[in-house]
């Protein structure tokens, strides 16, 4: 019985009446912040969460996660003690622990430690990418072992990039990729660098009546206006890998638009190579529009 009331009481502390449900959607806005250099905003954002809720655990966490990634060790350890005070919530005891290992080796090593700091400080980003850190040495071995983790894979896409590792950051968003082929940010890295989508390689251009066949039936419905069933249709051809002329992919874009499944409009257009025209720059302005609100909701 004993046990079972330290069960309730401990589910309370993590899942009780701290803000949970309040508490996904502000880390949502958190990352969102943080992955593109806003870590200030990240921060205020978190702080402003734990005035409404200073018992939440997770909030907690994730603030001192912010002050490690951004270098501030001694600051997320304070955090992390007073959290694993309270209560050893797994996340935050995992964390101070590598903290802690990191300032022994620290000690162990500070006269090579002292070169190293000097030599970062005089080296420029790709230099400081060249020598890993303990840190995103861990990072890296942490993602390897957990395949479908995209959170801190799309961490190490910016890590690389501000320090102008592009070679790694297409590599790091390839693997989001392989993960969520839908990744709008990974897909707008990609085109913008010039590399092609997976999904646009070894298309079959040959001849083919089932092709035709299907491109007239999708001709039919873009001028009866059904929508929904030009989608399906457009998405079995893709997956097949079937050419399609541009201005099928062009029709797709519309039919998207129309339905409101502006994500799906995104792909559409990083995948497609249409011209710069004034129809196609009012899409894109509604696009980023549409999917920033959706993003915040």
């Amino acid at each position: 019985m004993k046990i079972l009331v330290m069960l309730l009481v401990g589910m309370h502390l993590l899942y009780g009446a701290n803000g949970d449900k309040a508490y996904f959607q502000m880390k949502k806005e958190a990352y969102y912040l943080f992955e593109h250099s806003q870590e200030k905003r990240a921060l205020e954002r978190v702080n402003d969460f734990l005035k409404n809720y200073p018992q939440n655990l997770r909030a907690q966490n994730l603030l001192a996660v912010f002050h490690y990634w951004l270098g501030e060790k001694q600051k997320a350890k304070e955090i992390l003690e007073k959290i694993v005070s309270k209560e050893r919530y797994a996340p935050s005891v995992e964390l101070l622990a590598k903290i802690k290992f990191s300032e022994k080796s620290e000690s162990q090593n500070k006269k090579s430690q002292i070169k190293v700091e000097k030599k970062v400080k005089l080296s420029s980003k790709k230099s400081i990418q060249s020598a890993l850190s303990e840190d995103l040495a861990f990072l890296l071995d942490y993602v390897k072992k957990n395949p479908s983790n995209i959170i801190d894979r799309k961490f190490l896409v910016n890590y690389y990039l501000s320090a102008n590792d592009l070679e790694n950051a297409l590599k790091m968003a390839k693997e989001v990729l392989s993960i969520d082929p839908n990744d709008i940010e990974m897909l707008m890295l990609l085109k913008k660098a010039g590399v092609k989508s997976a999904t646009k390689t070894k298309l079959n251009d040959a001849p083919s009546q089932i092709r035709d066949k299907a491109i007239s039936v999708l001709n039919r419905y873009t001028r009866n206006k059904e929508f929904r069933r030009f989608i399906n249709l457009y998405m079995v051809l893709v997956d097949k890998r079937e050419y399609l002329p541009r201005y099928v992919h062009m029709d797709a874009l519309n039919a998207a638009v129309e339905l409101k499944e502006y994500g799906l409009a995104k792909k559409i257009m990083l995948e497609n190579d249409f011209p710069n025209t004034k129809h196609l720059r009012e899409f894109r302005a509604l696009l980023d529009e549409k999917l920033s609100a959706d993003f915040f909701m």
